[in-house]
């Protein structure tokens, strides 16, 4: 390749009065054939392969743990283009984000998380209905889903909002008796958004963070966590659902379309909650208007019986 050819010649070849010839070189980082004088070819070999040894060793290190480009590359797009996704069908890559050892540790096994998820149903499913039953144990549940991290986040909220601190050695009334668990929480789902997971799941779990912190008046950390479940619901499109009709679809569809209205009605909810000290204080959400659809009936919700046109 020649400076004729588009390529500009470098300053060397330029001093030296010669024609500055390039070699193409295909470079796998970039993903693309890179221009570079033939005179350098040989000169920086060994630099070039001791620091590409480097990278690629670092890079495998952190592969594991951090999204890759690709995925980065993909949720950007997503979230500053979504209709070239919608356009052409296309899905976001699901990110392997890996589960903690001490998220496994509190978790346990399938059989543990179905106790934990059977107290949750029990407890706060009745007056806080916004996590489909049918859809925990018949979809969430099934390892063929692959949705590990969301279904070791959910479980692990789960747990957080169904624990009560309890008096400890201290007398202090057992303020931190929960906070490891808590801490553990919150830390998880920051890795969760952070790794690019845009699922339900993830804004369930924020929200029962939100409820956790609103019952044992952690402040203003409820506060900052329901701005956040708002922000994520906007960026999932589920405010828009409360003001769409479904129209004709199957019961799992409706069952889905459902349980994110219901979202965002918690959301909704929490957010007024937080401000009724405070009326100045602006609202992260806006208020529902006639047109917003309300949650079905609960027993209907629970056994995926679709009623009405809604």
């Amino acid at each position: 390749m020649t400076p004729e050819d588009g390529a500009v010649s470098c300053d060397l070849c330029n001093r030296r009065e010669v024609t500055c010839k390039y070699l193409a070189r295909y470079n796998k980082e970039e993903g693309a054939y890179a221009q570079v004088p033939a005179e350098w070819t040989h000169d920086g070999a060994d630099a070039s392969l001791s620091e590409s040894h480097s990278h690629n060793h670092e890079h495998e290190q952190r592969s594991s743990v951090t999204p890759s480009s690709g995925e980065i590359d993909a949720n950007a797009i997503h979230f500053i283009a979504p209709y070239v996704f919608q356009q052409a069908r296309l899905e976001l890559p699901r990110p392997n984000l890996p589960v903690p050892h001490d998220v496994s540790a509190l978790i346990g096994d399938a059989s543990s998380i179905r106790s934990i998820a059977a107290t949750f149903y029990m407890d706060i499913h009745r007056w806080l209905p916004i996590v489909s039953k049918r859809g925990f144990f018949t979809y969430l549940l099934n390892p063929l889903t692959q949705r590990r991290t969301e279904l070791s986040l959910l479980t692990l909220c789960m747990r957080l909002c169904c624990s009560a601190p309890s008096p400890d050695a201290n007398g202090d009334g057992g303020s931190s008796s929960r906070l490891p668990l808590y801490r553990i929480a919150k830390r998880y789902h920051h890795e969760a958004e952070t790794a690019g997971v845009q699922s339900i799941y993830v804004l369930q779990a924020g929200i029962l963070i939100a409820l956790y912190e609103l019952g044992q008046a952690i402040y203003p950390a409820a506060y900052l966590t329901v701005g956040a479940c708002a922000r994520y619901g906007l960026a999932l499109g589920i405010d828009k659902l409360s003001l769409t009709p479904v129209g004709d679809m199957d019961a799992y569809s409706w069952n889905k379309v459902e349980e994110k209205r219901r979202l965002w009605w918690a959301v909704i909810m929490f957010d007024r909650f937080l401000s009724l000290s405070n009326p100045t204080r602006p609202l992260s959400t806006e208020d529902p208007t006639f047109d917003t659809y309300l949650p079905v009936d609960d027993a209907a919700w629970d056994d995926c019986v679709r009623l009405g046109s809604s």
